[in-house]
């Protein structure tokens, strides 16, 4: 009688058992997941409310760690360029009025959902386009992995895998301009994996090619997914002639590339010199600035190898799943040799996740300095990789397969989950300590502590976004935060201009002419310091009160 009503209803005793272990740990735990996998794994297929139902469980506590993660995380620098560009793009044009350092679709999108919600909260608002951007991205492994390997069992890993890799964790975060184009590639790659359907191919691909496109204008390293999606989708399949194939799908796929890269093309045109610094000249001047700096940053081709070298062998999630990857392609080798392979193995889906990988790795040593977050791409490819050689292994080695994915997914969730879930507590739901109503607050004290603030009076500061969550006017040369003003002595005066900056040479002159009201000083001194030795000579008094590590200078008058 007691086994009958536990089979019953498993589905709500595990549920009843996670909120419970919730009230009594006052947290919601990621090694909640591991009874929740262990369930799936020895469940019944035929199963399929059960199931469904694990899998909704398993999603929840994800989307909640990442949650509060997303909106608890400290403030990152890079957050004030992508947000202040985003509330410019309202009134003022991108590039010829104000920098930005990255593809344009970033401030387009957010920019214009700022201004179709009234946004007031900026911080808060892109830190909610995160959330949803890598909880799709989440979604879209999911999937994809059930697409290509039938299990709900190995895509629920895979989804793990992805969602706590501690480069994804670290990246997710903040925002900006490094998840969303992921979640955009995701969803190409679910279009292209089901253009198969006769009756709307190519539909599926047109929006391949157009969600493609918004990766690439997102973020210029998702260049390396355009070219082998569309060499696979003019050679795969060839169930047509060469001359309807050309009419139909490649015409399908190349319409959405064009119709998502129209803003691209847009600004490309319209001034080529802008556009062609604001997204690749000014990197070197960057890497020319670490070198300024005596950084250790990863500059030279030997300190990314060793960058690589040490990413790979010190994160065990990152070098798990690199050796994961090898381990797969070496036992199918060994397979195939000795057995044909199964009737499912989708050679052009092999070739198309391994050439966007090898181009992906390849375009993550060309920036400098390198960064672990370049490798999100990579790492999801790698994953992408594995699932389509699910299909080619012998069925009786599936289990070998599905230990692997396992073994995979608990050492990346010991790794990545106590950093995804490090504000999964109390801090979850309380409004008052997320990081963007944290700004917000802080943004409007420093506004209330300038005496006789006028609408039209501007904040000098590298921290632009203090500036705008209060409605206040800052100047455009510092929209990009640091990032231009600190390269600004590379550029001669007449460039400069023209790229909308200033450097630490013309600062005083610049500020001279057109005096800020106030001064507000981050957390980069060796960048900032300039800003001090200006309030001080030109006698501006610094308020004692402390605006959560910011330092503001006020007009003497």
């Amino acid at each position: 009688m007691l086994i009958k009503l536990i089979q019953k209803h498993k589905l709500i005793i595990v549920t009843l058992a996670l909120v419970l272990s919730t009230i009594l740990l006052k947290r919601i735990s990621y090694s909640f997941i591991f009874p929740i996998l262990f369930f799936l794994g020895f469940s019944n297929k035929k199963d399929i409310t059960y199931r469904r139902g694990l899998i909704f469980l398993a999603f929840t506590i994800v989307a909640i760690g990442m949650f509060s993660y997303v909106m608890n995380n400290s403030l990152g620098r890079d957050e004030n360029m992508y947000l202040t560009s985003s509330k410019l793009i309202a009134s003022q044009s991108l590039y010829n009025d104000f920098a930005y350092f990255q593809m344009p679709y970033f401030p387009i999108i957010t920019g214009n959902l700022f201004k179709l919600f009234k946004v007031t909260h900026y911080l808060l608002f892109g830190r909610i386009i995160a959330f949803a951007a890598i909880f799709s991205a989440s979604v879209f492994i999911y999937l994809i992995s059930f697409k290509l390997t039938g299990s709900k069992f190995v895509s629920l890993a895979s989804m793990l895998i992805f969602s706590m890799n501690e480069t994804i964790v670290r990246t997710c975060g903040y925002a900006w301009n490094h998840i969303i184009p992921l979640t955009f590639l995701l969803i190409a790659l679910y279009f292209y994996l089901n253009s198969h359907v006769e009756n709307s191919r190519y539909k599926r691909l047109f929006f391949c090619g157009f969600f493609a496109a918004l990766a690439f204008g997102t973020k210029l390293f998702y260049i390396s997914t355009i070219i082998p999606l569309l060499v696979f989708t003019i050679f795969y399949p060839k169930k047509l002639s060469p001359k309807n194939h050309l009419k139909t799908e490649i015409t399908s796929f190349i319409s959405g590339l064009f119709i998502g890269s129209f803003s691209l093309i847009y600004y490309l045109f319209r001034n080529p010199e802008i556009f062609v610094f604001n997204n690749i000249k000014y990197h070197s001047l960057n890497s020319l600035w670490y070198k300024e700096i005596g950084t250790s940053s990863l500059v030279s081709l030997k300190q990314k190898l060793l960058g690589v070298k040490a990413l790979l062998l010190n994160h065990s999630n990152f070098f798990l799943t690199t050796i994961t990857v090898f381990f797969i392609i070496m036992l199918l080798v060994s397979f195939t040799k000795r057995e044909k392979p199964n009737v499912n193995l989708k050679i052009n889906y092999i070739g198309l996740s391994a050439s966007m990988l090898i181009f992906a790795i390849i375009i993550v040593f060309l920036p400098s300095p390198m960064q672990e977050l370049y490798f999100i791409l990579p790492f999801t490819l790698m994953l992408f990789l594995t699932l389509c050689f699910y299909n080619s292994i012998p069925n009786h080695c599936n289990i070998y397969f599905r230990s692997i994915f396992i073994t995979t997914a608990t050492i990346v969730m010991l790794s990545g989950g106590p950093r995804l879930f490090r504000y999964a507590d109390g801090r979850t739901f309380k409004t008052e300590s997320w990081k963007g109503i944290v700004v917000h607050q802080t943004a409007n004290d420093i506004k209330r502590s300038i005496p006789n603030m006028k609408s039209t009076d501007r904040i000098a500061t590298l921290s632009p976004l203090y500036a705008i969550e209060s409605q206040t006017n800052i100047y455009n040369e510092f929209s990009t935060g640091p990032f231009l003003y600190r390269v600004g002595h590379f550029i001669n005066n007449e460039k400069l201009a023209r790229y909308k900056g200033t450097s630490k040479i013309h600062l005083n002159a610049f500020l001279d002419e057109q005096k800020p009201k106030a001064i507000l000083v981050g957390h980069d001194k060796l960048v900032e310091q300039p800003f001090i030795d200006y309030a001080n000579s030109r006698r501006y008094l610094k308020v004692t009160k402390d605006f959560d590590g910011l330092t503001l200078y006020v007009l003497n008058k």
